[in-house]
């Protein structure tokens, strides 16, 4: 398995209220880049496994498994929600589009 891409697992906690300030406080977002290898999901698997026919699937493994807390990933700058992981080395992600 080549490892010629990158994925980067985006963490974003909730916000806190600050008593000191009066103010709620931006959640600072955390990020760690890995490499994987990316491959898109064909139609037929994607209505086997997931039961849809309109969205794009990609397929992102590891090497070691990514055990930390995560919001989402970015990938070649778009933004992607998990769908399905396998023992935290596969990852099945779903494109968020805008709008």
């Amino acid at each position: 398995m080549t490892l010629d891409k990158y994925v980067t697992f985006v963490y974003v906690p909730e916000g806190n209220y600050n008593p000191v300030t009066s103010k709620y406080e931006e959640p600072q977002p955390t990020e760690v880049e890995v490499p994987c290898n990316v491959s898109e999901v064909s139609l037929e698997v994607t209505k086997e496994l997931f039961g849809v026919l309109d969205t794009n699937i990609i397929k992102v493994r590891l090497i070691s498994p990514y055990n930390s807390e995560f919001s989402y990933i970015l990938y070649q700058n778009s933004r992607y929600d998990l769908v399905s992981s396998k023992l935290n080395k596969i990852f099945y992600l779903k494109e968020v589009k805008d709008g």
